[in-house]
């Protein structure tokens, strides 16, 4: 009996010290951070019904006359965008689109590269609005471009992309680390160091140099724009280098599509 309590005693203590141990341990250890796009995200997923209805409401009209292939023959687009005020800065913000019909476009989190709270979004000029409800903005005098990296799905809100990510679902576009690349898309990626990134689509894969932009990429990549660049959990911009290089050499001035991040970044210093 004595023998069997001392053994109990020693598994109660043995068990005592692994958890002391955990508790003591670097939280980047002992619990993987969440990324600032998941906090966001499950922030704000409970809240996109009711964001869904103000948007139909309160969301201002943008038109531009698009020409196909530069031709003469203009179409007219229009859509309507709105974003919603947040308690703190983010890259990650919610916003929605609307398309001709004033119907839900698209709802769920737009990337941008400068922190916003969108406090002040009814002040900032409209540049463009495009058919994948991407956006760009004014504010300060700079263009500013919004990417729509999630969308939101609900009873209510319809889905945009078939086949793409929703809601708070992992992307699983990125083995990095730990974690690995679970997507059924036919684009992937993988890091291979600081500076190097394997682009894959279906079998064809290639590995090409990246430049990192606002932040150091250490979190999955939460969306790609093909192998051209790439946004990052935290708000990290990748950005294929050769590509950067002939765009900034080459830049005349903003353009009213999502690749004007690319532009964006030619001023701004990279982190590797």
């Amino acid at each position: 009996m004595v023998q069997m309590l001392k053994s109990v005693e020693h598994a109660f203590l043995a068990k005592l010290l692994i958890y002391t141990l955990i508790a003591f341990l670097p939280s980047e250890i002992a619990i993987a951070a969440e990324t600032e796009f998941y906090s966001q995200c499950h922030k704000l997923l409970p809240i996109a019904d009711e964001f869904a209805r103000e948007c139909q409401e309160q969301a201002r009209p943008f038109s531009r006359t698009f020409h196909p292939s530069g031709g003469p023959r203009g179409e007219v687009e229009s859509y309507s965008i709105h974003f919603k005020p947040l308690n703190t800065p983010s890259h990650f913000v919610l916003g929605c689109v609307l398309n001709f019909k004033h119907k839900l476009d698209f709802v769920g989190l737009y990337y941008t590269a400068r922190p916003l709270d969108m406090s002040q979004f009814n002040s900032y000029g409209i540049v463009f609005v495009d058919p994948d409800d991407n956006g760009g903005l004014i504010i300060d005098g700079i263009q500013n471009t919004f990417i729509a990296v999630r969308q939101f799905v609900t009873n209510i809100i319809p889905a945009r992309l078939e086949g793409r990510p929703q809601n708070c679902d992992d992307a699983g576009l990125e083995a990095i680390g730990d974690a690995v690349a679970t997507t059924r898309q036919s684009e992937r990626f993988r890091k291979v160091d600081d500076n190097n990134e394997e682009y894959c689509m279906v079998d064809y894969c290639v590995t090409n140099t990246y430049n990192a932009f606002i932040s150091k990429h250490t979190a999955p990549i939460i969306y790609g724009e093909h192998h051209l660049f790439m946004i990052d959990g935290n708000g990290s911009i990748l950005i294929d280098a050769s590509h950067y290089k002939k765009v900034c050499a080459g830049w005349k001035g903003n353009a009213a599509m999502s690749y004007n991040i690319i532009y964006e970044m030619c001023s701004i210093s990279k982190i590797n």
